[in-house]
């Protein structure tokens, strides 16, 4: 018994590991495509019960808070009916947020991104799809 014991504490910490330090002032941030609106970008993040939780916020997106323990939380768009399914985990140095968008209940978009900080940069891959619109970008802020 204490083995297994020993084995998920060892896992746990590993996870925990994994998590990168993406906090700071993103002011400069350019689009390859120009689909994804970034200009600016903030993140903060805390340990918070030995899981890291992110809070980002940009220019033109409303603020979110994603937890990276690999469950799932819905959050309820301010001034909209839009309800947002996150699923945040960290893998390979690199924040990984799975995005559902529902209206009324229904699924109307989806989307990841993996956000990873080498230096002073900042690098966001973007793949999002809806029936009006997909999104497949890198944004580099610095």
């Amino acid at each position: 018994m204490s083995k297994w014991i020993l084995v998920a504490s060892l896992f746990s910490a590993t996870v925990a590991q994994a998590c990168p330090d993406l906090s700071g002032e993103y002011s400069q941030c350019r689009s390859q495509t120009g689909e994804a609106e970034v200009s600016r970008e903030s993140i903060s993040q805390r340990s918070q019960d030995g899981t890291e939780v992110y809070s980002v916020s940009s220019d033109n997106l409303e603020p979110m808070e994603y937890v990276a323990d690999g469950e799932t939380y819905s959050v309820d768009a301010p001034d909209s009916n839009l309800t947002y399914d996150t699923t945040a985990t960290c893998e390979d140095d690199a924040l990984e947020v799975d995005i559902v968008a529902r209206l009324a209940g229904f699924k109307v978009g989806s989307g990841h991104v993996t956000t990873r900080k080498n230096g002073n940069q900042l690098t966001q891959e973007i793949h999002f799809s809806s029936p009006a619109k997909s999104v497949d970008d890198t944004v580099t802020c610095e």
